[in-house]
């Protein structure tokens, strides 16, 4: 399944609401070893392209947080979807909705990519 990095980062606390819930042990199987292996490896590439851009673009700040340089915004932001955009392979089978029995999801946390 071809993801953009976009749809990952947006769906990663919907992920960690669905891996909280008591779901049938072989979607819950399905779905940590979705979370711990390829979603948080490509989590932490996009982290740290994203680190790499906010130095770049960025200024230290006296706390030693680093912030973007308002005249960099547009800069850094263009540079910032070009990465959200970028797609990545990961290996998945939808989920029936309806395999998940009488499991309760908010509405929130019904991810698109996941479920079926």
């Amino acid at each position: 399944m071809k993801l953009k990095f976009q749809e990952i980062v947006g769906s990663s606390d919907a992920l960690k609401a669905i891996s909280n819930c008591s779901l049938p042990i072989k979607i819950s199987y399905s779905i940590g070893k979705l979370i711990n292996g390829p979603i948080t490896r490509e989590l932490k590439i996009y982290d740290e392209q994203r680190i790499k851009l906010v130095t770049e673009y960025g200024t230290k700040d006296e706390n030693g947080g680093t912030s973007v340089k308002p005249d960099k915004i547009e800069e850094f932001a263009k540079k910032l979807q070009e990465l959200l955009d970028v797609e990545i392979e990961i290996e998945w089978t939808k989920i029936k909705i309806e395999d998940l029995g009488d499991i309760k999801l908010e509405p929130k946390n019904i991810v698109p990519w996941i479920f079926e």
